[in-house]
């Protein structure tokens, strides 16, 4: 029973249209006591860089409904660890800044009500004594800077990897195009921010959040807390978004599941908009400075430049992401050499994370700019020069000088039936029409052509498959969907390998007490690795089911 050229309706859009998903603000508890639940908001700092002397909490503790304020002497958190081993172990972040702030927005105190008017009518009076240090903004400033976001790493560079070829991989070029290309900084801001409701019985953790992992937050916390695996449940419902930014589990997510442990309360905490657009996954922040050499007839000879990224306050993914963009920095084209260097500086600015695609749009954007300067340098057609340096079909698969390892895919075919579909030869000649007319109302046309390494890194996605008493099949995975339609997609490919219904198959995710571990869900990696798994564990279901049957009729498998 396939699936191929069935219409499907998709699960999820029934209950996010009219207001039936369950999100986690939204979620309401059968507590016996409902008035056991508090609720958090972060007091975030106003300085871009400071020495931070004390944080004053009394008068906001005296305010109605305030049950405590915490700071990093009082909250009892170890800091949080660098992120990759290769960052100086002083770049380690406190979940409450602690000695000094380093970035507008940073967490210093955390005030907990009865209600969240409460909370925030507290939190206005949380004053700190500081002693402002200069702000250090920009790749440019980071760099030449005397003044360091980490004293002790001796510099704001934190991570560097030199370009690896010998000589000069633009010798034989007829024309070398320059360009410094900025990839801007942005904000993830997904429709929902930041989300958890967390409980503490006095022996195990439970906490709703709005995650892309999580298995993921689940062992972070553990890490914290100092507390086995088995006592900290995460559940997850519908997430209004992530794209990266909710990946990793970030400081304020310790800091709740703390606060519920102290106060043996149920605590809540919904990032507001303005918090979230200053603190919560920030994204891009890239500077690239790139030359491309290419012969008269248009072909490429080499690639070479600097790859510089703005990691922000604290070295998380962002600060790894250049390389990413230095192994895509080839694309799709025949490059024969390239020699690209990348580094990464801190900032007194937001932390950079993941954000769609995370380092691998930037490559893209990088040298599909330098081979449309290329073409314009040559007078040659956009298409064409592209078409001239596709990697054929046929040398796939194949290792770039890059690094990248490249399975499959036939480039230049699907130039082509792009070309064919939007027409191109006649949009050209209505854009050369126009110009000819003197026409102010012009036409522009953009060509680009993008590939995108996918599922990185080894993963082990669990599957369960169950078939019930009743017919129905239960697929359960540990897939953290924010949108991509998981529900509908892997019902689809389980009743392709078990020849059922889709009507048939339930899939239940969301809650790492009743499915088995899986990955986070990023890094475009879902359908390559979960999907590729249901599928597996549907084979592998009716295989097995087919023996049992074979035994209990006394009949051959065939």
């Amino acid at each position: 029973m396939s699936m191929i050229g069935t219409r499907v309706l998709r699960r999820e859009d029934g209950p996010l249209l009219v207001g039936d998903a369950r999100i986690v603000a939204d979620l309401r508890f059968d507590d016996a006591d409902a008035a056991s639940e508090v609720h958090a908001v972060f007091v975030r700092a106003v300085d871009a860089h400071a020495e931070l002397a004390a944080v004053h909490v009394d008068e906001a503790a005296a305010m109605p409904g305030v049950v405590g304020v915490f700071t990093a002497a009082t909250v009892g958190l170890e800091p949080l660890p660098p992120m990759a081993p290769f960052f100086h172990e002083s770049t380690i972040r406190h979940p409450l800044a602690h000695e000094r702030i380093r970035f507008a927005g940073e967490a210093i105190a955390v005030v907990v009500a009865e209600t969240p008017a409460q909370a925030h009518d507290a939190a206005e009076l949380v004053w700190a004594d500081t002693e402002p240090l200069p702000p250090v903004v920009g790749i440019a400033e980071a760099r030449s800077s005397d003044v360091h976001l980490f004293p002790a790493a001796g510099s704001n560079v934190i991570a560097a990897r030199a370009g690896k070829a010998d000589g000069d991989v633009l010798e034989g070029a007829d024309v070398v195009v320059h360009r410094t290309i900025v990839n801007q900084r942005m904000s993830a801001a997904s429709i929902e921010p930041r989300v958890m409701a967390v409980e503490w019985d006095g022996e195990r953790l439970t906490v709703d959040a709005s995650t892309q992992g999580g298995f993921q937050l689940r062992d972070a916390l553990t890490r914290t807390l100092g507390l086995d695996e088995t006592r900290v449940r995460v559940r997850h419902a519908d997430v209004g978004g992530g794209f990266g930014s909710k990946g990793g589990p970030l400081p304020e997510d310790h800091v709740v599941a703390r606060l519920a442990m102290i106060l043996g309360r149920r605590v809540r905490w919904f990032e507001d908009r303005s918090s979230c657009m200053a603190a919560h996954g920030h994204s891009r922040a890239q500077l690239n400075d790139l030359s491309l050499g290419v012969t008269n007839d248009g072909r490429f000879v080499g690639l070479a430049g600097e790859i510089v990224q703005d990691a922000g306050a604290y070295p998380i993914v962002g600060a790894v992401l250049p390389r990413l963009t230095a192994m895509m920095g080839i694309g799709p084209y025949v490059i024969p050499q390239a020699n690209l260097s990348w580094a990464s500086v801190v900032t007194t600015t937001a932390p950079v994370g993941a954000f769609r695609g995370a380092g691998r749009p930037e490559a893209t954007y990088n040298i599909e700019r330098l081979v449309d300067a290329a073409a314009y340098a040559l007078d040659m057609d956009p298409v064409e020069i592209r078409r001239r340096n596709l990697i054929p079909a046929d040398d796939l698969p194949l290792t770039t000088v890059t690094g990248g390892a490249y399975d499959s895919g036939d480039y230049l075919a699907a130039l082509d039936r792009c070309v064919e579909t939007v027409g191109y030869d006649r949009l050209r000649a209505e854009q050369a029409e126009r110009r000819t007319a003197g026409d102010n109302r012009l036409l522009g046309i953009g060509v680009s052509v993008y590939v995108e390494i996918t599922a990185g890194g080894p993963s082990e996605e669990g599957i369960d498959v169950e078939l019930r008493a009743d017919g129905k099949v239960v697929i359960r995975t540990g897939s953290a969907p924010q949108g991509q339609g998981h529900l509908t997609t892997w019902a689809m490919l389980a009743a392709d390998e078990l020849g059922v219904p889709i009507d048939d198959v339930i899939v239940e995710m969301g809650d790492t007490d009743a499915m088995p571990p899986g990955p986070l869900v990023g890094g475009s990696r879902s359908v390559q690795s979960y999907g590729a798994s249901i599928a597996s564990a549907s084979r592998e279901f009716v295989t097995l089911a087919k023996e049992d049957v074979a035994a209990a009729l006394e009949a051959s498998v065939a």
